[in-house]
């Protein structure tokens, strides 16, 4: 059984570093209506953020896909998902190309519970190392097992 794939959105996130400082960007990636579809966060600069860009190539109220941090970008995502993604209610920290248990952000409380704690248990594992694949692969069945029982298909 499939799972329902316009419920699920991810955050993924890359960051930048070098002179001027260190800045994070982030796409909010899945499903609408049955498309892949994938959003460019942005936001809008006050003053203070412009200027910490640089004054002579932003002002306030100019759009920034640039994030201070990585907690501002998340913070923001958790705000903005649905908006972009009316249907969806899991809102992933991770990538979509990834099927396996990664962290939730939003989502049905105990879902978000049992899965941020698959993630947390395949993590110390070391994933597919070599070294705990079958415990990994037991842990991967569960929570495959957990997705489809919570999102069922239509």
């Amino acid at each position: 059984m499939k799972h329902n794939q316009n419920k699920f959105v991810y955050l993924d996130i890359s960051s930048w570093e070098g002179y001027g400082g260190q800045h994070y960007y982030g796409s909010l990636k899945g499903y609408l209506n049955n498309e892949y579809t994938s959003i460019e966060l942005s936001f809008v600069l006050t003053k203070k953020q412009a200027q910490k860009l640089g004054v002579k190539y932003y002002e306030k109220g100019d759009e920034s896909t640039r994030f201070f941090s990585e907690q501002q970008l998340i913070t923001y995502a958790i705000k903005t998902f649905k908006q972009h993604f009316p249907e969806a209610e899991v809102l992933i920290l991770g990538r979509i190309t990834l099927l396996e248990p990664q962290r939730i952000l939003v989502g049905p409380v105990k879902y978000k519970e049992k899965v941020n704690e698959f993630a947390e248990q395949c993590e110390a594992l070391g994933w597919w190392d070599g070294k705990n694949e079958k415990e990994v692969e037991i842990i991967w069945n569960k929570w495959k097992e957990l997705r489809n029982n919570t999102f069922p298909s239509r």
